[in-house]
């Protein structure tokens, strides 16, 4: 992303590479030898971090090309994997969330006067996106 300009981009989406899914650990290991070593060790609340780290990078360049007021939509999976017998959940979403408050994107809309890129806690506005009448979610049975 060093070629775009900062305040340059309205909307960033992206699905990146979950850390702890199997297919994409030769991708991170390339980056950082370290999280090679942590999940040979069978340290996976390590190698989670360690993987975290190299997104960290690319979400601290998301929020430098943003424009004030502009949107990151990331889709975003958590993983599970046995190492060494063990089996753990991987909260990616959490440690991604995080790492944005962190950035300090705000989660909520741009339509509710964000000031800086937002961080939309659904992708849609429930203003202009309900579900239709009949729906099973706002049907009134009293």
């Amino acid at each position: 992303m060093a070629a775009l300009a900062s305040d340059s981009v309205d909307l960033v989406v992206t699905s990146p590479p979950y850390p702890m899914i199997e297919m994409w650990d030769a991708m991170f290991v390339d980056q950082n030898a370290e999280i090679g070593n942590a999940l040979h060790k069978g340290d996976g609340p390590m190698a989670f971090e360690l993987m975290h780290k190299q997104l960290d990078a690319v979400w601290q360049e998301v929020w430098r090309i943003l424009k004030e007021g502009g949107i990151a939509c990331l889709n975003v999976g958590d993983a599970t994997r046995t190492i060494n017998s063990r089996f753990m959940l991987y909260p990616n979403h959490s440690r991604i969330l995080n790492q944005f408050l962190e950035l300090a994107f705000r989660p909520c809309p741009r339509s509710y006067g964000a000031s800086r890129p937002t961080l939309p806690i659904n992708l849609w506005d429930p203003a202009c996106c309900r579900p239709a009448p009949m729906s099973p979610w706002n049907m009134n049975t009293s």
